[in-house]
């Protein structure tokens, strides 16, 4: 169901990435683009790296990694780990906090609402306060950030596969919590880390075996 999801996601999005730029957004009550209140208190940008060194990525570019992996998948190359703003596999939920947007990040998640083994999956805007994965026996949740490019700089918006982006590069980084269908030493950390990078025209045509 993951590889799925994660496949579908690709597909219908076709988004863009890179990892560089000042992370913007629009505030819900103005019309004006204005830097968020995360990114003004905390400097935030948007960085990758890879084995300890800064990496830019080029455009159709897709970094993938997880944690069944042992962390080592790079369109064909190999390295030991991938951290986004110090988020890295097996970073814990409660290190998310800057990553996570009320009102832009997407939360995608597989839980058991009804006890018995059959689940759901919804897909949600996040507004300040995350699923509880004890109570609602969330599976896994992925967590989605997308960014279009404009004057040089990063603005983050709320993904519509719908919209028209013209030739506006687009940048998609998710993070997967693992939850309750996972060993004990992942709950409620990051296993599995997707970012790719291109213009919202393009196609990113990829499989992960």
């Amino acid at each position: 169901m993951k590889m799925k999801k994660l496949l579908a996601v690709i597909c219908v999005s076709s988004i863009a990435l890179s990892f560089a730029g000042c992370m913007k957004g629009t505030d819900k009550n103005n019309d004006e683009t204005v830097e968020s209140t995360k990114a003004v208190e905390e400097g935030l940008k948007i960085n990758i790296t890879i084995d300890g060194k800064a990496h830019e990525m080029s455009e159709g570019d897709i970094i993938y990694s997880d944690h069944y992996r042992d962390f080592r998948d790079f369109n064909g190359e190999k390295f030991d780990s991938i951290e986004i703003n110090g988020i890295k596999i097996g970073s814990d939920i409660s290190e998310l906090d800057a990553f996570l947007v009320p009102g832009y990040t997407n939360l995608n998640y597989e839980y058991d609402p009804y006890g018995d083994g059959c689940t759901d999956v919804n897909s949600e805007i996040y507004e300040g306060t995350l699923p509880d994965f004890d109570e609602d026996v969330v599976l896994d949740m992925f967590v989605e950030n997308t960014y279009v490019m404009e004057n040089g700089q990063w603005k983050q918006i709320k993904f519509d596969p719908d919209a028209d982006y013209g030739d506006q590069l687009l940048l998609f980084v998710q993070f997967d919590l693992y939850g309750h269908a996972y060993d004990e030493d992942m709950y409620e950390k990051v296993g599995t880390i997707y970012t790719s990078y291109c213009y919202s025209n393009s196609s990113l045509d990829s499989s992960f075996d």
